[in-house]
């Protein structure tokens, strides 16, 4: 039985009587078995990329630049996680209100008048400023905002600083 015309050395070629031999081949044969070639090829390199290595074997050399682009993904993802820590705290602080752990300090006046007639604490008999419950849910987006606000505006005038005044 005669060898394989496709067996390809370690360098990817094949031995001149194997080439001597295909150049016979009627042009039919040879269109389907360049076919055959260029698909195998095509398989061999798909693996090899996947493999991340060179046709010697070799590894693939580094990207340049690679730790440039980190450091921008990694500035960013801090402000994103302080912003989110943010966020995580204020949903717990309204969870703890809505629960009645806790308690909203406001500074706030009483509009109901005190009757001429009250002791001399005349504020005993006031009742406790509450927030409404839609007015408290306000309070609770407002806080939000307000750390998204902070945290865009610092990243700004980081921007600014690193790029626009070079």
């Amino acid at each position: 039985m005669a060898a394989n015309p496709l067996d390809l050395d370690v360098r990817g070629l094949l031995d001149v009587d194997a080439q001597l031999a295909l150049l016979e081949l009627p042009p039919q044969l040879r269109r389907r078995l360049l076919n055959r070639v260029t698909t195998r090829v095509r398989t061999m390199s798909r693996k090899r990329v996947r493999e991340q290595k060179n046709t010697d074997g070799t590894p693939f050399a580094e990207r340049k630049g690679s730790a440039k682009g980190k450091k921008k993904m990694e500035a960013g993802l801090a402000k994103l996680l302080q912003v989110n820590d943010e966020r995580i705290e204020n949903d717990g602080l309204r969870r703890a209100v809505d629960a009645g752990l806790k308690r909203l300090r406001l500074n706030a006046t009483c509009s109901v008048p005190v009757p001429p007639a009250a002791s001399a604490g005349g504020l005993a008999d006031a009742g406790t400023a509450e927030l409404t419950a839609d007015a408290r849910q306000d309070y609770f987006t407002l806080r939000d905002q307000i750390a998204l606000r902070r945290q865009m505006i610092l990243g700004l005038q980081d921007h600014v600083r690193r790029v626009c005044l070079r």
